[in-house]
């Protein structure tokens, strides 16, 4: 098989394992393929490129419209996803407080990490709004004492948006209504990156300095460094 075959056959290979279907970072959700639904295969309307998830038009009582596909399930932590951001309008005239959950069983009877009420996006009716979920704000729903938020995004079999007050990820209010668009799974911000980025270099040159202070050959620079080395 000549080089260029070999080349050949390793790039298709590499094209088909980054386009499989997994979480990744910079997606934005695709409505009409991405899986979203109420539940036992009920699809929610799409209206003008948004989802509108008004559970009271199926009969339902809880406001959650959830995801089991492969575009939004697998390991988001090894995937680099910190936050979920999104755009959000209450359509109806009761309040809405939408938060995030994930399951590592896809089970309401197993344990869910949900958004918290320091991070959780409150609407009243006719308002909207942008909003960014950190995952740094999940909270264990605890009927397992061996999950943890860690280890549940580490394998998310099921991820959902629902309307609740408390800490339920049923979600609660069966006259909410809402619209979602823009659902993206985003990465750490790149400040945190450029501040951890500086922290290090500050690190380095204050140990530079120290090994310069000691007379450090290995860093001493000059006619004495030079001398030092040769020395050794």
């Amino acid at each position: 098989m000549s080089t260029k075959t070999i080349a050949c056959v390793f790039a298709t290979g590499l094209l088909a394992s980054t386009s499989a279907k997994a979480i990744m970072v910079g997606q934005t959700s695709d409505f009409n393929i991405d899986g979203w639904e109420y539940g036992q295969g009920q699809l929610p309307d799409i209206v003008n490129g948004r989802m509108d998830v008004d559970v009271s038009d199926i009969g339902k009582a809880r406001p959650v419209i959830l995801n089991r596909s492969a575009n939004w399930t697998g390991n988001w932590n090894g995937a680099g996803v910190s936050a979920v951001t999104l755009s959000a309008e209450n359509t109806g005239t009761s309040r809405v407080w939408l938060r995030l959950g994930f399951s590592s069983t896809d089970n309401k009877n197993g344990a869910w990490a949900v958004t918290d009420n320091s991070n959780w996006l409150v609407l009243n009716g006719g308002e909207s709004a942008s909003h960014r979920f950190l995952l740094s704000n999940l909270t264990m729903l605890q009927n397992n004492a061996e999950e943890t938020v860690e280890s549940t995004l580490d394998s998310v079999a099921q991820f959902r948006i629902f309307s609740s007050q408390s800490l339920d990820f049923r979600g609660n209010g069966a006259d909410a209504e809402f619209a979602l668009d823009n659902i993206s799974a985003v990465p750490v911000p790149a400040a945190v990156w450029l501040f951890g980025t500086a922290l290090l270099g500050l690190v380095g040159v204050a140990r530079r300095g120290q090994h310069e202070q000691a007379g450090d050959p290995a860093v001493a620079t000059g006619p004495a460094g030079a001398a030092a080395l040769a020395a050794e």
